[in-house]
C-alpha cells in the first residue's frame, strides 16, 4: 500500500470513526433522477489519496526532495503535500440543516470522481462532468507535466481539485451553492445525472 514507506519493524497506526443514522434519513442516491445536478466543492490539495505517485513523479521523474522547492506551487514538495485534507462534516449538516433534497453525497477519494460518484448512484444512472468548469489547483498540473501523467491515469487517481460530490435536484442547485458558501466552501456545479442503459460497465458511468 505504501512502497518504500516503512523501514522494517515499523508500522502506521490509523484511527477512524462510526457514525449512525435512522434508515429513513440516510442518503443512499436511491431517489436520484436524470436531470439532477452534480455540485462540486473544492478540495484542498492531494487529500491523502494517490501519494505513490505523486512521490513516484516528484522523487523519480522529476528528480526533487521532500525539501526542494518547486515554482508553481510556491511551496516545497513537502509543504504541498502535507496540506491537511478538508472535513466537510459542518457544511453537509448546514445543507442538511437547511432542509434540501440532497440525492446523494460522494468524498472523491482513490478512483477519483469516475471511481466514486457511481457508487451512490442507482445502477441505471451516471454523470456527465465537465472539468471546464473551474482551474485545477497547480499541484495537479505540476504532477501530470512532472511524470508525464496521462490524463486518464490523473482522472483515476487523484481528486484534481474536487473533494466533494453533491447531488441535489436542479430546481434547488442555486440555494445549496448559497448555503455551501455561506459555510466557506468554495462550490460550483460541475454536471448532471444522466440516465445509462443497465449493465453499463462501473467505470463508463461518469463521462467527462
Amino acid at each position: 500500500m505504501h512502497p518504500d514507506m516503512y523501514p522494517e519493524g515499523e508500522y502506521d497506526l490509523a484511527g477512524f470513526a462510526v457514525g449512525i443514522v435512522s434508515r429513513e434519513k440516510l442518503l443512499d442516491g436511491s431517489t436520484a433522477t436524470a436531470g439532477d445536478v452534480v455540485i462540486a466543492v473544492a478540495s484542498s490539495g492531494l487529500h491523502s489519496n494517490g501519494y505513490s505517485l505523486a512521490r513516484k513523479v516528484f522523487e523519480g521523474s522529476m528528480q526533487r526532495t521532500m525539501f526542494d522547492s518547486v515554482p508553481d506551487l510556491d511551496t516545497t514538495v513537502g509543504e504541498a503535500l502535507l496540506v491537511p485534507t478538508r472535513i466537510y462534516a459542518a457544511s453537509v449538516a448546514a445543507l442538511l440543516a437547511a432542509e434540501l433534497p440532497i440525492r446523494s453525497l460522494c468524498h472523491v477519494t482513490g478512483g477519483g470522481m469516475a471511481g466514486n460518484l457511481p457508487r451512490v448512484l442507482p445502477d441505471t444512472l451516471g454523470a456527465r462532468l465537465d472539468l471546464g468548469t473551474y482551474e485545477r489547483p497547480a499541484i495537479f498540473e505540476v504532477l501530470a507535466r512532472g511524470g508525464p501523467v496521462d490524463e486518464y491515469e490523473m482522472r483515476n487517481v487523484f481528486n484534481l481539485g474536487v473533494g466533494l460530490l453533491v447531488v441535489v435536484t436542479r430546481e434547488t442547485a442555486d440555494r445549496a451553492l448559497s448555503v455551501l458558501a455561506e459555510a466557506g466552501e468554495r462550490a460550483w456545479v460541475i454536471g448532471e445525472i444522466v440516465s445509462v442503459p443497465a449493465g453499463t460497465p462501473f467505470e463508463a458511468r461518469v463521462t467527462f
